[in-house]
């Protein structure tokens, strides 16, 4: 885990894009924003991620990329899907609602996302922009390891 930077000052114009961050709380005692402290803490920091791969259409993700690496759908013009590869132990894969498009992912046809699907192939959909998701391989399935934001059940068809 790597540790939260404070900042006094958070300028939207210039700060990381939306998809860097996965952190923001105000801390202090008065009831605006200016009254209030920013923590950030950016997804580097929470996790070791090589790089966000920003996608405008349906897309299989390879094996080769669930190397802690994150998924968006910030060019989508349209609903969107991401097949997940056969799960591995030891790969990490985080997805990511950039754009208000709706974002479905799913596993192979035999495998769960848990604790939340009890049907094998199931996946998840969100269209909430900055719902997050992060999954962790455990044997042929997938486990949940952190979400935020709306999440249901997604059926491919």
């Amino acid at each position: 885990m790597g540790t939260s930077k404070k900042v006094t000052e958070l300028d939207l114009n210039t700060s990381p894009k939306v998809t860097d961050l996965v952190y923001v709380a105000r801390v202090g005692a008065g009831p605006s924003w200016a009254d209030k402290k920013v923590v950030c803490q950016t997804l580097k920091d929470f996790v070791n991620v090589n790089q966000t791969e920003i996608k405008g259409g349906s897309y299989t993700i390879q094996a080769s990329e669930c190397d802690k690496r994150w998924f968006s759908n910030g060019y989508a013009t349209g609903e969107i899907s991401f097949a997940l590869p056969a799960a591995v132990d030891g790969m990490e894969i985080g997805i990511f609602v950039e754009s208000s498009y709706t974002l479905n992912f799913y596993p192979q046809p035999t495998a769960l996302i848990f604790p939340t699907n009890v049907t094998p192939g199931d996946g998840l959909s969100s269209n909430t922009v900055g719902s997050s998701i992060y999954l962790r391989a455990l044997g042929s399935s997938w486990q949940i390891v952190s979400q935020e934001g709306t999440w249901t059940t997604y059926i491919p068809s």
